[in-house]
């Protein structure tokens, strides 16, 4: 797998729409939603935020660290599937950093959500090293916000956000949710990082080809996996109160 993301950053390196002007990685992270739980600066409710720098300045106020959730969106950016993750996640106690890949100037859509297809002749290898680099960028940074609790750092990809995550094969998370993806770029993460990999049973956006797939497939022997599937066509399994069960407690039962 690194050598897959050599390639796929060398091609965007490339590609006219990673000028340097296009705010890079550290873009996505300045613009990203955050969600704190109930508690977290002394607030009484759980509390969503839009920017990292009204983020910075509400943690400024906790005193403490708490569980922190990196959220990695779907190919639309954030909306109805950022706004279930991060309430769900935010109720359950954890911080949500979901870095914005859209606050990127000119950045490209990929997508074509009443097909449920790629956009044809869009710039997806180009897009999906880009995320790549998001998701490295978000490993780097998350551990230096001094309310994180370093021992406690997870990763969740939704979707085409899902695909870049299952295939990460860099440290900084302790473990790895994914959904709505069929793991098609393959696992990175080595087999003692545990992972969960959520699925609908007829998600639109597979067409017909049956979940987990390379979730299951191509995972490392003895993956400390699970690979729940659910009856429904919601691409948004987490809309689903059993599968937000099964993330809390997943997540829940790898906190030291």
């Amino acid at each position: 797998m690194r050598i897959l993301l050599a390639v796929l950053m060398l091609v965007a390196a490339c590609t006219p729409l990673r000028a340097e002007d296009d705010g890079g990685p550290g873009a996505t992270w300045q613009g990203a939603w955050l969600a704190f739980p109930a508690g977290f600066a002394g607030g009484a409710e759980a509390v969503t935020v839009k920017s990292m720098a009204t983020g910075m300045a509400l943690g400024a106020k906790a005193q403490k660290t708490w569980p922190t959730v990196v959220y990695i969106h779907g190919c639309k950016g954030h909306g109805y599937s950022s706004r279930i993750a991060l309430k769900v996640l935010s109720d359950a106690g954890f911080v949500v950093i979901a870095p914005n890949s859209f606050a990127r100037k000119n950045r490209p859509q990929t997508c074509d959500t009443r097909r449920k297809r790629p956009i044809a002749g869009s710039p997806g290898r180009a897009v999906t090293a880009m995320r790549f680099e998001e998701v490295a960028y978000a490993a780097r940074a998350t551990p230096k916000l001094p309310w994180v609790d370093q021992r406690n750092l997870f990763i969740y990809g939704h979707s085409q956000g899902g695909r870049v995550v299952s295939a990460y094969s860099g440290d900084g998370f302790k473990a790895v949710v994914t959904s709505g993806s069929r793991c098609p770029a393959s696992i990175g993460a080595p087999a003692d990082k545990p992972g969960l990999y959520m699925n609908a049973a007829r998600d639109p956006w597979f067409h017909g080809k049956p979940p987990p797939g390379k979730c299951q497939t191509s995972a490392p022997a003895g993956a400390l996996h699970a690979h729940p599937v659910y009856d429904t066509d919601k691409h948004v399994v987490l809309a689903l109160p059993a599968a937000q069960l099964a993330l809390i407690n997943f997540l829940k039962a790898n906190l030291d």
